[in-house]
């Protein structure tokens, strides 16, 4: 295997990893969707029978496993593998630090998303790219991505690919954008899909939520339930308007949390509970007790008791953002 790409399981992620190959003319390649916790396990792997080239694209530091991460580069390091990494997430300046002294070549650019990245520093051996494709391609991602939707495609790109969706998916979407489609027939139908199951599963939110509403530190903040077919942005959303919230907190059962907000920094206690992110928008992965998903099984209250609990106990983390 010449050339790996190690990609996040979003949108943004999968559009990278097309963009850069489409960038690059790269034929031979195999794609990891991952998340940022994941990455000492998936690099671990790969120190075995490591490939010529890894790009990394879209994945941030997640501080508890950043130490296996840099163990695992030095190996590929002394391999003479040749690493990129694309990312839009906040790095301290110790991680870029780290990183370069293993002569990764990092991309980190936090005025765009992660298909912007790439759109900015993979394209020097492709010319004659027609401007629409990137246009359409890194606008409507980034609307998206980064909540701004401001372009037409923005709602649809965030839709046509969920964390749940199975790698073959993916692979059709990384494929497709790496032969300079930025959307076509297969993508619609993806998307309206997509569509009529949210609007079923919103329906059933009008009736039904499982949530905790408390105050910590100055803040409003609720904890609040994943649902499958709805994304958790949009959750986040719906809940921070309805319930007027500072902060909130989305969570599932295997313990990943999604923080957002609208003008707290939700960032810092991401980063507490070895997470991650942006701002307004970070994530983190936490161990639930064995207790706790027993009882989870007989009902969520148990889980949202759980995290809200946490929360609090974290909650100086939080920070009002400045306009």
């Amino acid at each position: 295997m010449k050339n790996l790409l190690i990609t996040h399981t979003d949108m943004d992620g999968v559009a990278a990893a097309g963009l850069y190959l489409y960038a690059t003319g790269i034929s031979e390649y195999k794609v990891i969707y991952t998340e940022p916790y994941l990455m000492n396990e998936v690099l671990r792997r790969v120190v075995v029978n490591p490939p010529e080239r890894i790009a990394v694209f879209d994945i941030g530091v997640n501080p508890g496993v950043f130490s296996q991460v840099l163990e695992a580069i030095s190996s590929l390091s002394a391999k003479k593998v040749e690493i990129e990494w694309f990312d839009h997430h906040v790095w301290d300046r110790e991680w870029v630090e780290s990183m370069r002294r293993y002569e990764v070549k990092l991309h980190v650019d936090r005025e765009t998303c992660g298909v912007g990245v790439v759109a900015k520093h993979a394209f020097i051996k492709r010319s004659n790219v027609p401007p629409d494709f990137l246009e359409n391609l890194v606008n409507g991602v980034c609307g998206g991505d980064l909540w701004r939707f401001d372009h037409w495609l923005s709602p649809f790109y965030i839709r046509l690919v969920r964390r749940k969706d199975p790698v073959s998916w993916k692979n059709v979407v990384v494929k497709t954008i790496s032969s300079g489609v930025y959307w076509d027939r297969a993508f619609e139908e993806k998307v309206l899909e997509e569509f009529e199951k949210e609007l079923e599963e919103l329906s059933e939110l009008s009736k039904n939520m499982d949530f905790e509403v408390f105050e910590a530190n100055g803040f409003k903040i609720g904890v609040v339930h994943v649902r499958e077919d709805v994304e958790n942005s949009f959750l986040a959303s719906l809940v921070l308007s309805r319930v007027g919230l500072d902060v909130a907190v989305i969570v599932s059962r295997d313990g990943k949390l999604s923080l957002r907000s609208r003008n707290v920094n939700v960032r810092d206690l991401a980063v507490a509970l070895n997470g991650g992110g942006h701002l307004k928008a970070s994530g983190a992965k936490i161990q639930i007790p064995l207790t706790v998903k027993v009882l989870t099984a007989f009902s969520r209250k148990f889980l949202i008791e759980y995290v809200a609990d946490l929360i609090k106990e974290n909650a100086s983390y939080l920070k009002r953002l400045r306009d």
